[in-house]
Parts: C-alpha cells; sequence; structure tokens
C-alpha cells in the first residue's frame, strides 16, 4: 500500500496549475530551448532506438512530488496530467534517453560539453532581464556527491555542502577546475 512507502498523509492533487513558478521558469526554458533540447534528444534516441520524445511532463513532475515516480500512474495515486498522455514505460524511455548534446559533435576541451549549450541559454536569457536596482553578490555551490566531477570539485571541511558547480546569477560560468579563468582578462 503507499503508506508503507509513503511517511505520513498523501493527498494527490486534484488540480494543479503551475501558476507564477512555472511562468518564470518558461522563460528561462521557453519552447526554442524545449525544441533544442527535443532536438538532440530525438537524435540520441534514433542513433539507438527511433523513438520520439516530449520532455514537458518530465518538468512537470518536478511541480507535483509524488513517493516515486510509478505513483503518478498507480490506481490510487493517478495523476491525470501526467498518466493520461503517456503510459509508464514511454515516461520510462524518455528519461532514459533524455539528451542535452549532439554526441555525434563533441568538443572534448570542453568538460561541460554534455550541458554547455543549455548553460549558455539560460545564461543569455538571465542577461536580458532587466536589472534591479540594487542587488545582493554572492556565491554559491551546487551540492554534488558523484565521484566524476575530477577537479572541479570544490571541499570546504567548514562547510557541509560541498559541490561542483559554482554560479553568480546576473550572470554565472561552471567552475571547471584551476583551468577555469585560464583564457580571461581581468582588469581593475
Amino acid at each position: 500500500s503507499p503508506s508503507s512507502l509513503w511517511p505520513g498523509d498523501f493527498i494527490p492533487p486534484v488540480d494543479v496549475h503551475i501558476g507564477i513558478g512555472g511562468a518564470y521558469f518558461r522563460q528561462f526554458f521557453d519552447d526554442n530551448l524545449l525544441d533544442f533540447i527535443v532536438d538532440v534528444t530525438n537524435l540520441y534516441l534514433m542513433q539507438n532506438t527511433g523513438k520520439s520524445i516530449n520532455i514537458f511532463l518530465e518538468i512537470e513532475m518536478g511541480i507535483v512530488k509524488m513517493p516515486a515516480v510509478e505513483d503518478y500512474w498507480c490506481k490510487d495515486l493517478r495523476f491525470e496530467n501526467i498518466a493520461s498522455p503517456m503510459i509508464v514505460k514511454r515516461y520510462r524511455c524518455i528519461k532514459r534517453y533524455l539528451h542535452f548534446c549532439d554526441n555525434t559533435n563533441v568538443d572534448t576541451t570542453n568538460r561541460y560539453h554534455i550541458i554547455s549549450v543549455v548553460l549558455e541559454y539560460i545564461r543569455q536569457q538571465c542577461l536580458k532581464l532587466e536589472e534591479e536596482r540594487s542587488f545582493a553578490i554572492d556565491e554559491m555551490i551546487i551540492p554534488y556527491k558523484n565521484k566524476k566531477a575530477g577537479s572541479r570539485k570544490q571541499y570546504n571541511p567548514k562547510n557541509p555542502t560541498n559541490g561542483v558547480s559554482k554560479f553568480w546569477f546576473g550572470d554565472f560560468f561552471a567552475y571547471d577546475g584551476s583551468h577555469t579563468f585560464k583564457n580571461d582578462k581581468f582588469t581593475d
């Protein structure tokens, strides 16, 4: 039963609207970026299985939390916005083949080549935002537990959130180890 898997009471959502958060998200992940992701994912799928994709359901799943992915389709907790247009096998297939780069055109000098197009697109969307009159400058490390980070990994024994990527919003870049700023010229 779902209660044995989920601590506490869980009431499946009846009617969920994405609202302001979704509109803000779509400002960065607009149709152009989603079309690019669909294209490179489809290219990857064609190279492997020949199936098509629609990733919006994956994004929507991040807004409505369920105890387990299968619960979107289960009898007791079924979420129609996801369960009706797509079966669970199709979802798993999309999740397996979701891609953000063209594997036939890989820049081996860029360690972030897998996600660099998406990062640059979101960066350009951020630069289009109207600047606020006042803003704070802060540095943030995004937690990362995988062992594949290599020299990109940042470690601070006083910080419980050790991770890989540092982002500065307003503008940002992905930290790539000691050679991140190798080709950049800074002035006072």
